[in-house]
């Protein structure tokens, strides 16, 4: 789960705080996702019957679903759906492997989609909305001199991906080294659509339909819960990369 950053108008931060160093979205994500758990904990008591027939509905379409979940990705990605969302969905779809694999194909089809679309069509309008968020303007400049080690960071922090795609797309970065950078999606997407398989088999467990024992249930739980953990450092060493091309930029600035 991520923390999603979009185009819309926000308040600056105060001088004191970087924008990459909120802590607040992370927790809400979490929050979010315990309350969804629960949720679906409540209303599945009853719901055995409708949870196998989904079951059989998904395994009868073999592998065109995750073709069509992957061109429905690549969708609603680049309109700023969450690759939270998505990678939930995936896990309680397909699982772990089929759900990991869908998600990573539409993140990086997706990602060299609004790259073009940026680079072509967008250049204005992303343009003036960045002179609205100077460090995001910032994050763009640096990513421009610093190329993959920067773009790479980006993708490891808790940033909405859609956002990304079309700033970096107006940055005159090499599509290779953007396109090669994707790979940093990967970490975030797999504790996503985990979150999602976790979910169903608590699910299932609820409506006493599960194949999985009590130990392997609470097993998968904890290997959730170490996900969330490594996510949560790499998100915080991500975010002091960013901070630290954030500071090296405003000078430049200042000297415009």
């Amino acid at each position: 789960m991520t923390v999603e950053v979009t185009f819309e108008e926000e308040k600056e931060p105060t001088p004191h705080k970087s924008v990459w160093q909120s802590r607040g979205g992370i927790t809400l994500r979490f929050v979010a996702g315990t309350a969804l758990l629960l949720g679906l904990i409540w209303f599945a008591r009853d719901a055995g019957d409708e949870i196998r027939v989904l079951e059989a509905w998904i395994s009868g379409h073999g592998l065109l679903g995750p073709f069509v979940f992957v061109a429905a990705a690549v969708v609603l990605s680049s309109v700023f759906v969450p690759s939270s969302v998505l990678g939930a969905v995936a896990g309680a779809l397909f699982g772990l492997g089929w759900g990991a694999l869908a998600m990573i194909a539409g993140g990086i089809l997706g990602a060299a989609l609004d790259y073009w679309v940026a680079k072509v069509f967008l250049g204005n309008r992303i343009a003036r909305v960045l002179e609205r968020h100077p460090r995001l303007l910032a994050v763009q400049r640096a990513a421009h001199r610093e190329e993959l080690r920067l773009q790479f960071m980006l993708r490891l922090a808790p940033i909405n991906a859609a956002s990304m795609n079309y700033i970096l797309g107006t940055a005159r970065v090499r599509f290779s080294s953007y396109l090669l950078a994707t790979l940093g999606m990967i970490p975030g997407l797999f504790v996503e659509v985990y979150f999602g398989q976790m979910a169903k088999h608590v699910t299932k467990a609820a409506a006493r339909v599960s194949t999985q024992s009590t130990a392997q249930l609470w097993f998968t739980i904890a290997g959730f819960l170490v996900c969330m953990a490594v996510m949560i450092g790499i998100g915080r060493m991500a975010q002091r990369a960013l901070a630290e091309a954030e500071a090296v930029e405003k000078p430049s600035r200042g000297g415009l």
